[in-house]
């Protein structure tokens, strides 16, 4: 799951963003996904929670900004 997360930012163009879904068993997103952002994509990308979907399923939003 984390390797698509960074694959899906990884094709997002600078400028842009992408929702990151994943299913409500894997728990609150920021258990293992907010690392896993900082580490392999520095200050290019920021998120945030967004919500959290009546399927018990969590969005992120990721926005890709321009390489430091």
């Amino acid at each position: 799951m984390i390797s698509q997360a960074l694959d899906a930012v990884g094709h997002t163009a600078p400028g842009n963003h992408v929702n990151l879904v994943s299913h409500g068993e894997h728990s609150h997103p920021e258990r293992y996904r907010y690392d896993a952002l900082d580490e392999a994509f520095e200050d290019v990308v920021t998120y945030e929670y967004v919500q959290r979907r009546g399927c018990g399923g969590h969005v992120t939003g990721a926005h890709v900004g321009e390489p430091v």
